[in-house]
């Protein structure tokens, strides 16, 4: 993803005025007009787009959040005439985000060739930024978030190498949509875990329907056991790019939504040099079917009324769920 806030420093070194806005003109070829551009009252970061009055829709409605506001802007006047839409950020304590997200919808807008059709994506681009930050404001993922979302990936890396269909497994990842499980297949679900506390192999289980596998053909616990190291080893980022590489060669129409996914986990692509200094190595990985007498609390065991329930397992107690790998594959495909 092109990354156009390199033209914002020079906009603040270039005003000439103390009201209005300065801009200047990106994309030429778009089917609409487009701007990065600064507020020249307090330097605030903008985007503006500028298309014909009859390409925005009746009804539209126009997001907003505490990161960023829209406005709209009569240029020529009458139905004939041209409308201008700025979208500004409210507070500079924001800019990472704001800059991750006026790249995204470029990203977006770039594809359009219809100035009605960019308009509709630039709404539905600034609604699910508006459902980021409030959601997740403009903090980056802590380092057990992290630690999370490196497992997931881990495991969506391991599928690739095993020639699961991309799409499939992009598909299939609903950890960021807060669902019972991280992946959910078909015939199958999977849960990830992951554990970087040394020698205590312990999952957490952070509600009764993780690992409930109740109306769930086969429902698998993917465990990750890692080592933190400080240099050498892989990064979130750099799993990251690995798995983008990869979908950008075999399942280009599958990026978008990865991409789309990954924001709604609170990762933010700007944020990446934070997470560059925590790598890990991986010590050992299992399958385990959850099933019969797993160590586990579902809804049918607790009393109604009991809710918000977590609690911890020993892996030790699970060995004898183990699954070969192979197997855990052929329940994965269906």
């Amino acid at each position: 993803m092109q990354d156009y806030s390199i033209h914002w420093p020079s906009l603040v070194k270039d005003q000439l005025s103390a009201t209005g806005y300065t801009r200047i003109r990106i994309e030429p070829d778009n089917c609409c007009n487009l701007f990065m551009a600064v507020n020249n009252f307090d330097c605030n970061k903008a985007f503006v787009i500028e298309v014909h009055t009859r390409s925005i829709p009746p009804t539209i409605q126009y997001p907003e959040s505490d990161g960023f506001t829209i406005h709209v802007e009569t240029v020529t006047p009458g139905p004939s005439g041209d409308t201008r839409l700025i979208l500004q950020a409210t507070d500079n304590k924001f800019d990472d985000v704001f800059i991750a997200l006026v790249n995204d919808i470029i990203s977006h807008l770039c594809y359009k060739t219809e100035q009605t059709s960019a308009i509709v994506e630039l709404i539905s681009r600034l609604r699910r930024w508006q459902k980021f930050l409030q959601k997740h404001a403009i903090n980056w993922l802590s380092d057990t978030a992290v630690q999370g979302l490196y497992g997931e990936l881990y495991f969506m890396q391991e599928m690739l190498i095993q020639d699961v269909p991309a799409e499939t497994i992009v598909t299939a990842w609903v950890g960021p949509e807060m669902a019972n499980q991280d992946f959910q297949f078909p015939k199958c679900a999977v849960e990830v875990k992951t554990n970087a506390s040394g020698n205590l192999q312990q999952i957490q289980v952070n509600n009764l329907r993780q690992l409930d596998d109740t109306d769930i053909d086969t429902l698998l616990l993917f465990y990750l056991s890692l080592e933190k190291q400080l240099t050498q080893s892989e990064s979130l980022p750099d799993l990251i790019f690995k798995i983008r590489h990869h979908l950008k060669a075999k399942a280009a129409l599958s990026l978008d939504t990865f991409d789309d996914k990954l924001i709604d986990t609170g990762y933010l692509q700007v944020h990446t040099k934070r997470y560059e200094n925590i790598r890990y190595s991986v010590k050992n990985k299992y399958y385990y079917r959850i099933m019969d007498e797993f160590p586990r609390l579902t809804r049918s065991m607790v009393q109604a009324g009991v809710d918000n329930v977590r609690y911890t397992i020993s892996i030790d107690a699970c060995q004898e769920f183990i699954v070969d790998p192979v197997l855990a594959i052929n329940y994965i495909r269906g």
